[in-house]
């Protein structure tokens, strides 16, 4: 292999600099020709558009190739939309079905390349966001992401998020109160939110989010899973009990950001005749202010620890 000494990208820049560029230049950005309108459930400050990744920088040499390849996907985000199929970006290739919920999957340079990822790719992707509706957020739509090898074998993110949008909040077009009822009962009676998750995961990221003039109904719900931690975990597949983070002095347990949005929705079957839908409890014109609430989950024991607690207690 050629050393390539005549470039200053390899005889003057150190190998820390190089990588920097390299990370840089082989990451995910958005086809700027190709926005989502603007007026959809799934298009939001981080979700504008199909996004694509430039690989010409690994066609220029072999030293090149072998020094840059590594970074081809490291920060890329699987994404996922667990809910009805009018909540993804059109175009997707289909949705599985799991009882009344529905989960597509989609990201990562898009679909139809993901027909020719092997284990090697996929074990390079390290980050997993899901969009998720809250009737669908349960324990098989988590274990159909995670535990598909068949479909994804060797993926094993390190970090998860999760993401409530306004949107789907139950009956929110009805403008009712946000509550976290994810077993239907009127509150959180189960020992975890959810389990299935990879054992590669290292944090648990979940985001509220809401219009602004609701976002003391968001921050009920969170101040409830602070207040309470011990009833809101996480289960990894290896028994790890993921646990919310609280911060210590000093430190925030909470996240907060704010964008504008849509005050109206494009509803309907992507691909066929779609119509714009508007509430009235929504205010005028098109744009409104959303905020985000963000907690983190991470690491807080094993579960036979829990379980010798409870059956001592």
């Amino acid at each position: 292999m050629n050393p390539q000494t005549q470039s200053p990208l390899f005889s003057r820049l150190p190998a820390e600099i190089r990588n920097a560029i390299f990370s840089l230049v082989l990451q995910e950005f958005d086809i700027p020709d190709k926005p989502y309108p603007h007026d959809t459930y799934y298009t939001r400050y981080d979700v504008r558009a199909p996004q694509t990744v430039d690989l010409r920088l690994l066609r220029t040499c072999k030293r090149a190739y072998s020094e840059a390849r590594g970074f081809v996907l490291s920060k890329s985000v699987a994404l996922f939309y667990a809910g009805d199929i009018g909540r993804a970006p059109k175009g997707y290739p289909g949705y599985i079905q799991l009882g009344d919920a529905k989960v597509i999957y989609w990201g990562v340079l898009e679909q139809r390349r993901n027909k020719s990822f092997e284990a090697r790719h996929w074990e390079r992707v390290k980050y997993a966001h899901i969009f998720i509706q809250l009737y669908a957020f349960s324990d098989p739509t988590f274990q159909y992401i995670f535990a598909r090898e068949t479909l994804r074998p060797g993926f094993k993110p390190k970090e998860v998020k999760i993401t409530i949008r306004y949107t789907d909040w139950w009956y929110w077009e009805d403008n009712r109160t946000h509550v976290l009822e994810l077993d239907g009962r009127g509150g959180n009676q189960s020992r975890f939110l959810a389990s299935g998750f990879p054992a590669s995961a290292e944090r648990v990221v979940m985001e509220f989010e809401t219009m602004e003039k609701k976002a003391a109904e968001v921050d009920a719900v969170v101040k409830k899973i602070v207040d309470t931690p011990e009833n809101w975990r996480f289960l990894r597949a290896d028994g790890v009990v993921m646990v919310p983070k609280i911060a210590g002095e000093g430190e925030e347990t909470v996240r907060e950001w704010r964008w504008l949005g849509p005050t109206g929705f494009q509803v309907g079957t992507p691909g066929y005749k779609m119509k714009m839908a508007r509430f009235d409890h929504h205010p005028k014109g098109h744009e409104m202010g959303y905020v985000v609430k963000v907690l983190t989950w991470v690491p807080g024991g094993h579960l036979s620890d829990t379980r010798a607690g409870e059956n001592g207690q």
